[in-house]
């Protein structure tokens, strides 16, 4: 057989005078009878013989019918196995006003078929009065295909259990029936089963008969929970919403001890961020914000690690409550002071001017090398090794001074003051490594 490529300047050719004449018409045209079979999708193996047949009632002698192969215009081609036959029908045994009806037929005759017959294969009625088609696909294996095996799969939107399929088809399940509980919904009403009606989860079966890519999006999520969340980061969150928002967030993060999917983490951050984003204009958002976070920290530590890893849903949420002190604190509001159950959150505005403490500084040396300490006098080496751990831990190395700050100077001048004393410091502890190495 030679392959399609081989004719494709040909068929081009053929389907550029062939499309020339469909577009004549390009009005949709109404037939009694206008079928294609088989109308469905046919897995055939290399080697295999196939009929196409296409039927449509002969409205007048302008009625013609013809075939594309996945957009290219098809005739008998003998040499690739490809025989079309046209046939006028006389039906004599259906009568409508005592005139007897007749149908334009034809059959496409796939013998011998080989891989390059797969693809779309398309029935076209053209007519003075108009244009209609129909189509369906060819998938040709190898006669020795692999196939997938069957396989389990249990994720956030269900349990999808897929059969045994050939390779190189696209498997598809339906979604699994979400069950619908009293939880409240972002809409107001609970969601109705039936918008899963016509939903299907898709898996690949690659060539080689091994499971490739799929997609479960059109599916819901299998906990009313998550779905409840999902539905939440769908809506625009105004001035007007946020309040009644955040009571929700609250009450559904006081079950987060019980959250199993990542994505609650991740619905509960991007509406936190969005509820954030309001606090400068509903000051009372940050005790919602405050609780939802001190929720969070219920939920089990691998499904917060997971959230992390994934969308850094824990660091997010952790600069959410940060920012509630930025956009709360004002002349009129100094002070903040929100505690819950698993957060503490303190905030003053402290203006430069104002500024009077104390500052505090704690040095702590490296303790001396045994290469470099020499014994001294008096002391022996188990009397010189407690001294070395002593020194280890920290105990005789530490210093701490203290010292006020000047009233008209700024925290940061006062900052800078410390940083030169501790660099001082530690250039003198060098001076005096230095000579302990020299003895």
């Amino acid at each position: 057989m030679v392959k399609t490529e081989a004719h494709g300047e040909d068929m081009m050719k053929t389907q550029a005078h062939g499309e020339d004449r469909v577009k004549t018409h390009d009005g949709p045209l109404e037939m009694p009878l206008f079928q294609l079979i088989p109308s469905q999708r046919q897995v055939v193996f290399r080697g295999d013989r196939l009929p196409l047949q296409c039927t449509a009632s002969y409205l007048d002698p302008s009625v013609e019918l013809r075939w594309r192969h996945n957009r290219r215009m098809v005739t008998t081609h003998e040499d690739r196995g490809i025989y079309v036959e046209d046939t006028l029908i006389h039906d004599c045994c259906l009568i409508t006003s005592l005139t007897p009806l007749f149908f334009s037929s034809s059959e496409v005759i796939l013998s011998n078929i080989e891989l390059g017959i797969g693809g779309t294969w398309e029935c076209l009625v053209t007519s003075s009065r108009g244009n209609t088609s129909q189509q369906m696909e060819i998938v040709v294996l190898e006669t020795s295909a692999p196939y997938c095996p069957t396989d389990r799969v249990t994720n956030n939107k269900g349990d999808f259990r897929w059969p045994k399929t050939l390779a190189g088809i696209l498997a598809f399940l339906p979604c699994a029936a979400a069950t619908f509980g009293s939880a409240p919904h972002a809409s107001g009403s609970a969601a109705h089963p039936s918008s899963q009606r016509g939903k299907k989860a898709w898996r690949s079966c690659d060539q080689s008969g091994r499971w490739a890519e799929e997609d479960y999006t059109q599916c819901l999520y299998a906990s009313e929970l998550t779905r409840v969340l999902h539905e939440l980061t769908q809506i625009t969150v105004n001035t007007t919403n946020a309040q009644p928002l955040g009571q929700q967030l609250v009450a559904f993060t006081s079950r987060a001890a019980h959250f199993t999917d990542v994505m609650d983490v991740i619905f509960v951050t991007h509406l936190v961020e969005r509820l954030t984003r309001l606090v400068e204009k509903r000051k009372d958002l940050g005790d919602y914000i405050s609780d939802i976070a001190s929720n969070m920290m219920l939920v089990e530590e691998h499904v917060l690690w997971m959230a992390q890893n994934q969308a850094r849903a824990c660091t997010r949420i952790v600069q959410c409550v940060e920012r509630i002190a930025d956009l709360s604190l004002t002349g009129d509001n100094q002070v903040i002071s929100k505690v819950s159950a698993n957060i503490a959150l303190e905030a003053f505005l402290i203006r430069p001017s104002n500024f009077l403490g104390l500052s505090c500084t704690a040095l702590q040396r490296p303790p001396p090398s045994s290469a470099t300490s020499p014994l001294t006098d008096g002391h022996s080496h188990s009397d010189q090794d407690k001294i070395r751990e002593g020194d280890a831990a920290g105990e005789s190395l530490l210093n701490f001074k203290c010292h006020t700050v000047n009233n008209s100077a700024s925290p940061a001048s006062q900052l800078s003051k410390v940083r030169h004393k501790c660099l001082e410091a530690e250039v003198n502890q060098l001076y005096h490594m230095r000579d302990n190495t020299a003895v």
